[in-house]
């Protein structure tokens, strides 16, 4: 249990090992983990914590293993208005946390008595961006788990899938009547991602694709294409973005919401013109608003993934399946990435 208080980091003058203590105990609470101290080898590397958690998304309750290196003091960030810039971390730091098949964090603890700790999930084995900008709501709560075996199920993806020639199918009349009798089908699937975990389909989404803002022609693409849409829903994408709102409390808990993005490069075809399709979903978590005075379980949080809408496009030409920043993740997405939805 961490008690308000308890803590007395200095304003002026950080403690780094305190600064570890206190991030090893939020997070191994936040993310229902066990975490272990570097060995002599490994902090050598500049690796503090190594931290295991079970898959939010794996049916066999895999491991998710992440290295962690933490950063406490003003002198290992620049804080400006909706975002921290990481400074100081060494030429070691980044390439080291690469340096392996699972994700990897780096964590930053402002001097008390700001209680938040806030992350940044590094790649393996990818390029990175430099200098490392972090959000100001990427805290640690207990929705890290998801975004984190989210991160470690996308590094084994292989996403390769038929692509599907639809010029004769949307040149083919389809009937509202039709769709919705194939949406119903799809609303009795049992649905389940690598990414998302289960998924529900409710009336969220055919609301949103026959809404009379949209196009006639928009609605039809969309009409055509349902019949198959299971099919991708149950795959890795080619790349995602996670568009995080800001968290609200509702009912003495916490409630964070997001928006979801899954790009299938190559999913169809037009004759010569490769088709891009865009999955969108709604994610909630939900956790005690007082989780960090609690014992904390993973039945304590609720996860929850709904169907939004789909759509798709031209593919962009000379555009590759696995380009090193195909992948926008959370902390990129609020610090200015965007993506334009129909």
């Amino acid at each position: 249990m961490i008690a308000s208080g308890s803590t007395t980091f200095s304003s002026h003058k950080a403690d780094g090992a305190a600064g570890e203590r206190y991030a090893a105990a939020i997070l191994t609470c936040a993310l229902c983990a066990q975490a272990a101290n570097s060995t002599l080898q490994e902090d050598g590397k500049k690796l503090d914590l190594k931290i295991s958690l079970l898959n939010a998304f794996s049916a066999h309750k895999s491991i998710v293993s992440v290295h962690a290196q933490i950063k406490h003091g003003n002198s290992y960030a620049r804080q400006s208005p909706g975002r921290i810039t990481l400074q100081n971390l060494g030429n070691e730091t980044v390439p080291t946390l690469q340096d392996g098949t699972q994700p990897a964090l780096i964590i930053w603890v402002p001097p008390w008595p700001n209680r938040e700790i806030y992350w940044h999930i590094i790649r393996p084995k990818g390029k990175h961006r430099s200098p490392i900008k972090i959000a100001e709501g990427d805290i640690v709560t207990p929705g890290l788990r998801f975004e984190l075996s989210r991160f470690a199920n996308f590094e084994r993806r292989n996403p390769r899938y038929p692509s599907l020639d639809i010029r004769q199918i949307t040149g083919e009349p389809t009937s509202r009547a039709n769709a919705k009798m194939n949406y119903a089908k799809l609303k009795k699937e049992s649905l389940s991602n690598p990414l998302l975990g289960n998924i529900l389909v409710t009336r969220l989404a055919w609301r949103h694709i026959t809404r009379f803002s949209r196009t006639t022609d928009r609605r039809l693409r969309s009409f055509h294409i349902l019949e198959y849409l299971r099919v991708f829903l149950e795959k890795v994408p080619t790349r995602y973005l996670v568009d995080r709102k800001p968290s609200c409390e509702k009912d003495g808990l916490m409630l964070e919401r997001s928006e979801i993005v899954f790009w299938y490069a190559n999913a169809f075809h037009m004759g010569q013109e490769a088709q891009t399709l865009l999955i969108r979903f709604i994610e909630e978590v939900e956790y005690p608003q007082n989780w960090r005075e609690r014992p904390l379980s993973e039945k304590d949080v609720t996860h929850k993934v709904t169907l939004m809408s789909w759509w798709f496009k031209p593919q962009k030409s000379g555009a590759s399946l696995f380009h090193t920043d195909d992948r926008i993740t959370r902390q990129q997405a609020t610090v200015g990435s965007s993506v334009t939805l129909p």
